[in-house]
């Protein structure tokens, strides 16, 4: 991968929990990073969901690797506490798993837009 093809601004959010009053625990949605990515729409699906027309529009998302990405994209944070892409305007919801280069300098993931 050529890092010039990383043109593409994205902003990712992550699930950070934290421990409530009554001993449980509060998923809450906060932004995790704005980074630069290589964004290709891959394929896209069109069909019917409770008699509404549903299209999902499936993205391959490449992204430099993250030094706080635990080290591996197998680490806590990420693919599971990052859920979500915003990509021009677009909720990219990942739905996947990450796969890093040979070099461990790049990670995709495949993500997905819904559509009503």
């Amino acid at each position: 991968m050529n890092i010039g093809k990383l043109n593409e601004q994205v902003t990712c959010y992550a699930y950070v929990t934290s421990a409530d009053e009554s001993g449980g625990f509060r998923s809450t949605e906060e932004l995790s990073f704005t980074d630069w990515a290589f964004v290709r729409r891959s394929s896209s699906n069109r069909g019917a969901e409770d008699a509404r027309v549903k299209n999902d529009i499936r993205y391959s998302v490449t992204m430099r690797s993250r030094l706080d990405w635990s080290g591996s994209v197998d680490g806590a944070d990420f693919p599971s506490s990052v859920f979500k892409v915003i990509y021009r305007g677009r909720t990219l919801v990942i739905d996947g798993p990450a796969l890093e280069d040979e070099k461990r300098e790049f990670v995709t993931f495949e993500a997905i837009e819904q559509q009503a």
